[in-house]
């Protein structure tokens, strides 16, 4: 433990230095599986994609309160059309902003932003191509998290082809 803590001192900040370092040898020191560094950072384990996109607020919501109706006596789901009513409200607002903050800068440069202008070319609206190149590299970090494996950029385009 001295060596991630150096000089120990004796006042206040030094015990609140030499727990964290504490807690953090011990995480180390834990089975070393594919969801350690998410569960540090997040302090959630994704499974999957969809709802790590909800964690990060980057999910689309279709539910309203006028889904369902009173017919007979029981409660029946409505037959329309469902309709989007935008991202999902409760999510971890410092990773979404670091996500699309992320996606702004990747939408300029290297594979992404060859995935950014081809949802251009579909015809795709510049904000929700944004949100895709969000949810694309959110994707990724999950699973460069999940495999353990470095990034490679070549899986990027042949994934989205």
């Amino acid at each position: 433990m001295t060596a991630i803590l150096g000089e120990v001192g004796t006042g206040k900040s030094s015990i609140i230095r030499r727990s964290h370092a504490e807690f953090y040898e011990r995480a180390v020191k834990r089975k070393n599986t594919p969801h350690c560094a998410a569960n540090l950072l997040f302090g959630c384990q994704p499974r999957t994609k969809r709802p790590f996109w909800n964690y990060l607020g980057l999910a689309v919501e279709t539910r309203s309160s006028s889904d369902h109706e009173v017919e007979d006596g029981r409660v029946k789901r409505k037959k329309k059309v469902i309709q989007t009513r935008g991202l999902n409200e409760d999510y971890n607002r410092r990773l979404k902003s670091i996500f699309k903050s992320a996606a702004v800068h990747a939408c300029g440069c290297g594979v992404y932003k060859q995935y950014y202008e081809g949802l251009l070319k579909t015809g795709m609206r510049p904000e929700m191509a944004r949100l895709g190149v969000a949810r694309k590299l959110a994707a990724t970090v999950l699973a460069v998290w999940k495999s353990g494996e470095a990034f490679d950029e070549g899986r990027i385009m042949s994934q989205a082809a």
